[in-house]
């Protein structure tokens, strides 16, 4: 029940901007950004008296579910509280077939969250396993680990797990961080549509387009974090286009103060949000450089402040480790590095047509292939190696993904938006025939300012074969364009492709990779604990032979040196020890420090485990002694003499 805490306050939240006379809609998305910020603040001063626990979380939102009360009853307002007023049932009378679908892909991808534990290859290596260590740890400071994308990574999305997994006692709600966000950035997106000058129905059609996103709907019900700062980018570009469309910059306060904590969301997500919300800046510099510099500098002062404030912990740990706020520029080797080697305009056209590429596979074969072809005709004319390695991920490692078209995917990692794809390459057509919206200014530099979102995505960060996900960002915030566009095509042709995109939705639904809702190794047949191995089942009869293994033998200190898959071992270990503690060893030399100390003291483990690792027959570790006790698939443990 002390899950119900946050919820709690968020709904307070909303309440109190309800009753500032906000719309329901904006409402949502104030409560949104202030229960944000709140998720940073406890997260992190909890963390400074290590206090990341279960009492110290209850307490903290019991306090601030007190305070807003008390705020409630200081301004007099409780007894003017209309339940109509916040939560109007007449709106409910002009559902559409649109709402509907809406809601139906919700409460499906939201069952499917319930159902589902964090499945990922990501959110099995460092999503939920950097949140076992803070709560092992009882604070987020970095600690000694051979997976590095547990520390430097952005870590707000794991900030909200962490929480819901102290306050739950498990990882039931841990998929709910994506889903809500998905919901948040239907609202919002919907809002966005408005700013641009479109009516209910063009907004309507809107939230259809992004509650049909493919990547969008498999995102959703998983532990990643590209919908959540899909969600934060929504709510930054929102307000500002307040500020940028608002001829009056005299109160201009309250909406640059929520675009800037929405940045700082965003940011503390996920590294793609500088390069996403960049040209949108540009684009507000340029709005308001003329008109008033002074209000001008204050906006960015104001901007930077809010970006600094929410970040400035991250920041703060990364440098000390690193050297630098933004931590690791690379995952191992240097062809691992995320930024591109070479900037120029071949390499531009390469990445940029990747990049398209990873959406434009179908269940076709042959089209498929000649796609591909296409694709690699056009390199030969550039000059440029389709897997150059200088624009290329792990471009020289020959185990590397290369550039392949894919047949018609229903991973999250590796999905594409084919047909959102078309209906964007259909829009900018549509933007630039019609003689209505091309006046639009709006409408236009909105285009052009996704547009170089896009490409200097392209120009910054070499191609790989999962860029599809980071893309997330980009189809949702383009769907207003493409909202536009069929309001101008005529009901019947706009009803035609809601209704295609609706229908063809619920094949990612339905066949969802990671997280199947029908079919022979279902959600609802398939064990809570087969899931965690769903695409490495061999495993799960390893690491739990491992887990019983160290049962049988009392050991309750496991050394652990893996690269992937760790958090399956927390969810074993806990449902076999009342209390454990699972530490990596042999961590390598991170920048400037050896990085050996524990945040939990000395560890002296009385069992090593090995995942897919290089060892030898016994295995010394200061000077004790270990024996090789179990040895199959990659997974070799050794417990002490």
């Amino acid at each position: 029940m002390l899950i119900l805490l946050p919820l709690i306050t968020f709904i307070l939240l909303y309440i109190h901007n309800r009753l500032s006379n906000e719309t329901r809609r904006e409402s949502l998305l104030v409560a949104a950004i202030g229960w944000g910020v709140l998720v940073v603040l406890t997260t992190e001063l909890l963390s400074l008296f290590s206090a990341i626990n279960i009492q110290w979380f209850s307490v903290t939102w019991s306090l601030i579910i007190v305070l807003l009360i008390l705020l409630f009853f200081r301004r007099n307002r409780f007894i003017s509280i209309s339940f109509d007023n916040l939560f109007s049932y007449k709106n409910f009378k002009k559902i559409s077939f649109l709402h509907l679908s809406i809601i139906l892909i919700i409460l499906f991808s939201g069952l499917i969250a319930f159902m589902s534990p964090p499945n990922t290859g990501d959110s099995l290596t460092y999503h939920m396993s950097r949140v076992q260590h803070w709560i092992q740890n009882q604070r987020i400071s970095h600690y000694p680990t051979n997976i590095l994308r547990q520390l430097h990574l952005n870590p707000f999305a794991e900030y909200v797990i962490l929480q819901f997994q102290v306050l739950s006692g498990g990882d039931r709600f841990a998929n709910f961080v994506q889903w809500l966000s998905m919901v948040g950035s239907i609202i919002g997106i919907s809002y966005i549509t408005k700013l641009l000058g479109g009516n209910k129905r063009v907004q309507l059609i809107s939230a259809v387009i992004v509650s049909t996103i493919p990547m969008g709907i498999l995102q959703s019900s998983s532990t990643q974090n590209d919908y959540v700062v899909t969600f934060w980018l929504v709510c930054f570009v929102y307000y500002l286009l307040h500020f940028i469309l608002n001829k009056n910059t005299s109160h201009y306060f309250s909406k640059i103060l929520l675009s800037g904590l929405s940045l700082g969301l965003a940011i503390l997500t996920k590294g793609t949000a500088y390069i996403y919300a960049t040209p949108f800046l540009i684009w507000m510099i340029l709005s308001k450089v003329k008109s008033s510099k002074k209000v001008l500098i204050k906006v960015l002062i104001l901007l930077l402040s809010c970006v600094l404030l929410i970040n400035s912990g991250h920041y703060l740990r990364n440098y000390k480790l690193y050297g630098s706020p933004l931590g690791s520029v690379q995952e191992g080797p240097p062809d691992y590095k995320y930024s591109n080697d070479i900037f120029t305009l071949n390499s531009l056209i390469s990445n940029t047509v990747r990049n398209i590429g990873l959406h434009l596979g179908v269940s076709n074969n042959n089209f498929n292939l000649f796609t591909e072809k296409l694709i690699i005709s056009l390199h030969k004319i550039i000059r440029l190696d389709v897997n150059d390695f200088r624009t290329t991920w792990g471009g020289s490692d020959i185990s590397a993904p290369k550039f392949h078209i894919t047949y018609l995917s229903t991973n999250e990692d590796t999905t594409g938006n084919f047909f959102h794809l078309l209906l964007i390459f259909f829009s900018i057509v549509i933007i630039l025939k019609s003689k209505y919206l091309r006046k639009n200014n709006t409408i236009k530099y909105y285009l052009i300012v996704i547009c170089l979102s896009f490409l200097l995505f392209s120009f910054l960060l070499r191609w790989q074969s999962y860029h599809s996900r980071l893309h997330l960002p980009i189809f949702v915030l383009w769907s207003p364009l493409i909202a536009m566009a069929l309001s101008v095509t005529g009901n019947r042709k706009s009803n035609f492709i809601l209704l295609f995109l609706i229908l063809t939705s619920f094949y990612w639904i339905l066949f969802n990779n990671t997280r199947p809702f029908i079919g022979k190794y279902n959600i609802f047949n398939t064990s809570r604990t087969e899931q965690y191995f769903i695409h490495n089942l061999v495993f799960k009869d390893d690491f739990g032979q491992v887990v019983s293994l160290l049962k049988t033998n009392k050991c309750n200190q496991l050394g652990i040196k893996m690269s992937s898959m760790e958090y399956p071992l927390w969810v074993l270990m806990k449902d076999s020890f009342a209390t454990f503690r699972l530490e990596h060893i042999e961590v390598d030399k991170v920048s400037n420090h050896s990085f050996s100390e524990y945040p939990l003291g000395p560890f002296n483990p009385c069992a090593l485990l090995y995942f897919s690792q290089s060892i030898n027959e016994n295995v010394d570790l200061k000077t004790i002694d270990y024996s090789k006790l179990f040895d199959r698939d990659g997974v070799v443990l050794f417990i002490k003499k």
